[in-house]
């Protein structure tokens, strides 16, 4: 933090930067924020960045990523800007990638369904390490969900089990003092597992995540104290000083003139 200089004759140094930032600390910066209803972020047809960085048990080469929405896209063993590193010795992999969706409901989920042959015995236990939407939010102030999946740790759930996280999406602006708008996305989580069976036996597991976007954005503002309250405080303070001061001397010589009484009333 910037203070105002002192210099060498025993002044203060003028230096615009230093008063900026001098000002600064008597007109502290607020975020404020708002929900406004944004119907284009719940029925547009715009496309937003998402990313996933997940960990699974399964042969690392028939694990895929698959994507469906309303508007009728379905992408099986989807592989674009996707990367698979091998773990436990080729046992397992970290899954990890970016991607683009439509802004409609919709799911994407990691499965075996774009595999020639299926494993005899797969196993989706996980742990998420990433799961964000958007542009990240860098900013100290704003404490949001914008990773509220990441950490989510099911490597001793059954191994059978499919799991479903289902993802209710707020779109989130920043926007700074300048006017700048930074758009990214929060979102809530409920889940479920559960090993699911049809009329011919028991369905290949997967990890969905399925997600729908809310038509309330969350909006936060930048904004400064403007100067009138500086100066308003700078008079309140002076004020309230001369008033202390006054009310001090008045004590003191109120005191000074009862000792000076006593003193009379012994010298008689």
């Amino acid at each position: 933090m910037s203070k105002v200089r002192q210099t060498a004759c025993g002044g203060f140094s003028t230096d615009p930067a230093d008063v900026s930032a001098l000002l600064a600390n008597f007109l502290p910066l607020k975020i404020g924020h708002w929900l406004p209803v944004c119907q284009h972020a719940a029925v547009g047809r715009g496309e937003g960045q998402w990313s996933v960085d997940g960990k699974t048990q399964t042969v690392r080469w028939v694990v895929g990523l698959d994507i469906q929405d309303e508007m009728g896209r379905h992408e099986v063993g989807h592989i674009d800007n996707s990367m698979k590193i091998p773990l436990n010795h080729g046992a397992g992999c970290r899954f990890e990638g970016e991607f683009t969706i439509n802004k409609v409901p919709g799911n994407f989920h990691v499965s075996t369904h774009s595999a020639t042959a299926q494993p005899q015995n797969p196993d989706m236990t996980h742990t998420i390490h990433k799961l964000a939407f958007g542009e990240k939010l860098q900013v100290q102030k704003v404490q949001g969900a914008f990773n509220a999946l990441g950490g989510a740790n099911k490597l001793s759930s059954n191994p059978l089990a499919s799991y479903d996280y289902i993802l209710k999406i707020v779109p989130t602006v920043y926007e700074d003092l300048s006017g700048k708008q930074r758009f990214s996305y929060q979102y809530t989580v409920a889940n479920k597992e559960y090993v699911a069976y049809s009329h011919t036996g028991r369905i290949i597991p997967a990890i969905w995540f399925r997600y729908d976007l809310s038509p309330i954005t969350v909006k936060y503002t930048e904004r400064r104290q403007p100067f009138y309250r500086f100066i308003t405080t700078i008079c309140a303070i002076v004020g309230g000083t001369f008033t202390v001061a006054g009310i001090i001397d008045s004590c003191i010589f109120t005191a000074s003139e009862a000792w000076k009484k006593i003193q009379i009333g012994k010298m008689s």
